[in-house]
């Protein structure tokens, strides 16, 4: 009887040790993951914010030369109604679009006519650049195909430019290609695995990493819900980061 006793006792030590050993290691395991996760978040907030940084700055100079030639025509020209005023500006942007290496530069007029400079015409009245412009809101695209030329991923960069009389005489514009942006973010990241996302408000994909599995997807939002219904919550919370400008969010 007294051994049976000390062996049952010997197995509820055993048994509490091994619970708690066990214990111990699933507490040193979850410690571990939530500090590998931390660290991953970080590391994802490290390239977020050199992508960002990268491609704020390019996009900031190149608003900055569309403004400076906005600028300009403002000044030479009073309207662009006429062909030879059209003319005149469209050779003036020429050397402009090859200096700043711009796939074609341009006006479009008021009747909706984009007068380019690598001489394609193109009627985009319909067209969202047209309509934002013709409201004096400047804009940059989000990836779509050139329609003109030479077919691939382009963004247009745009810009009203006012008559004397303060009203929208045209809409300067810069075709810059996607393929550049591209290669500002093409940064090896998560031993190959991570892609980088630029995106508007609305999910629109700005660019986006040549690698990623989902490259050629126009909406992030719109294909994060195609996988799953469950995914709203993880769309809801990006949108929510996003118009806080916050991060840490994957």
């Amino acid at each position: 009887m007294r051994r049976q006793k000390i062996m049952l006792r010997r197995i509820i030590v055993l048994a509490i040790a091994f619970v708690t050993t066990l214990a111990v290691i699933l507490i040193h395991r979850w410690i571990m993951i939530q500090k590998f996760e931390q660290q991953l978040l970080d590391s994802m907030d490290d390239v977020s914010y050199q992508n960002k940084a990268v491609i704020e700055k390019e996009l900031a100079e190149m608003q900055n030369i569309l403004a400076g030639v906005a600028s300009e025509v403002e000044n030479k020209y009073s309207d662009v109604s006429t062909q030879q005023e059209l003319t005149g500006l469209v050779e003036i942007l020429r050397p402009l679009s090859e200096i700043y290496h711009f796939k074609r530069m341009g006006i479009i007029t008021m009747d909706g006519v984009a007068h380019c400079t690598d001489g394609f015409y193109e009627n985009i009245q319909g067209h969202q650049v047209f309509q934002l412009g013709n409201k004096g809101i400047a804009n940059i695209t989000g990836t779509i195909q050139d329609t003109m030329g030479e077919i691939e991923p382009i963004n247009i960069l745009t810009i009203p430019v006012y008559k004397k009389d303060g009203n929208v005489m045209g809409i300067l514009f810069a075709t810059a290609r996607t393929a550049e942006f591209r290669e500002l973010i093409n940064v090896d990241s998560f031993e190959g695995r991570g892609y980088s996302y630029i995106i508007q408000k609305d999910g629109t994909v700005v660019t986006n990493s040549e690698q990623s599995p989902m490259y050629n997807i126009t909406n992030l939002f719109e294909s994060i819900l195609s996988f799953s219904d469950k995914n709203e919550d993880v769309v809801e919370k990006l949108k929510s980061a996003i118009n806080e400008g916050s991060s840490g969010h994957s």
